[in-house]
C-alpha cells in the first residue's frame, strides 16, 4: 500500500507473498536488524515487504478485508511499527527453492513409508530389526502374497517409496553441486565444521536466513530459520 511518510519521499510496504517478491527482488540486502527488527530508512529503500506475522492486530480484530489491511499497513508503516522481511536475490530464491524441494520431497518419502509400514501391519506384517535398513529392504522384496489385489497395491506402495527416495537423492546432488558456487558458499563451509551438521544441514540455514551478517546480535536471529530449515537433513 503505498503512503508518503513524513520523509517527502514515496514508501510501499506489501504484504509477504510470493507475487509480493517481485518487485522487490532487485532490491539490494536490507539493512542490519536491530533488536530483532529491520531500521527504517524511507530514504534509502521505496518498498518493502512485511512479515505477516509480525503485524500487530487488536485480539478482537477478526474481519479481514483487502481495504483494511491496507489501511493497517500504512498507520504502522508510517509509524515505523512493522517488520520486514527480507528479500533475496534471484540466485538465492531458485537455491531456497531446491532446499524446500528437497524438504517437499522429505515429507512425501515419509509419507509413502508410512502408508506402506501401515499397510504390512493390516497384514500382521512386522519386520523385527530397524526400518529402512538394507535388512529392511531384502525383507520387503522377499515378501510375498497371494491375492492379486494385495500384490498390485504392495508394489505400488514399493514402487512409490523408492521412486521418492531416488528423487531426494538426486535433489541433494544438485544441492551439493550448487553449495559451492552459490553466495552461501562461505557460510556453508564453515557450518559444516560442526559436528552434526553436514551440507543439506547448513545450505537449509543459509537459505532460510538469507545473510547472517544482517543481525548485529545473535539473540536477534533466534526464530528466523524456523523449524523448516533445520528438518531439511532428517
Amino acid at each position: 500500500m503505498p503512503s508518503t511518510p513524513p520523509y517527502g519521499r514515496r514508501s510501499a510496504a506489501l504484504n509477504a507473498a510470493p507475487t509480493a517478491l517481485i518487485p522487490c527482488s532487485r532490491l539490494t540486502a536490507l539493512p542490519p536488524v536491530k533488536n530483532g527488527r529491520v531500521k527504517v530508512d524511507y530514504l534509502d529503500r521505496g518498498m518493502r515487504v512485511v512479515a505477516p506475522g509480525s503485524i500487530p492486530r487488536a485480539s478482537g480484530d477478526r474481519v479481514k478485508t483487502d481495504r483494511r489491511d491496507a489501511k493497517r499497513l500504512v498507520r504502522l508503516f508510517v509509524a515505523g511499527e512493522l517488520s520486514f522481511a527480507l528479500v533475496p536475490s534471484e540466485s538465492d530464491e531458485r537455491f531456497r527453492d531446491l532446499v524446500r524441494c528437497i524438504d517437499d520431497a522429505r515429507k512425501d518419502l515419509m509419507r509413502s513409508r508410512h502408508r506402506l509400514s501401515k499397510f504390512l501391519l493390516r497384514r500382521g506384517l512386522r519386520f523385527s530389526g530397524r526400518s529402512w535398513t538394507l535388512p529392511h529392504q531384502r525383507w520387503l522384496g522377499n515378501l510375498v502374497f497371494e491375492d492379486a489385489i494385495s500384490r498390485a497395491t504392495f508394489v505400488d506402495y514399493v514402487c512409490a517409496v523408492d521412486a521418492l527416495a531416488q528423487r531426494r537423492q538426486a535433489l541433494i546432488a544438485v544441492l551439493e553441486e550448487a553449495a559451492p558456487n552459490s553466495s552461501h558458499a562461505e557460510t556453508i563451509a564453515r557450518l559444516r565444521c560442526f559436528r552434526g551438521i553436514d551440507t543439506l544441514t547448513a545450505a537449509g540455514l543459509c537459505a532460510e536466513v538469507g545473510s547472517f551478517e544482517r543481525f548485529l546480535k545473535a539473540r536477534a536471529a533466534v526464530g528466523v530459520p524456523r523449524n523448516r530449515a533445520l528438518r531439511v537433513h532428517l
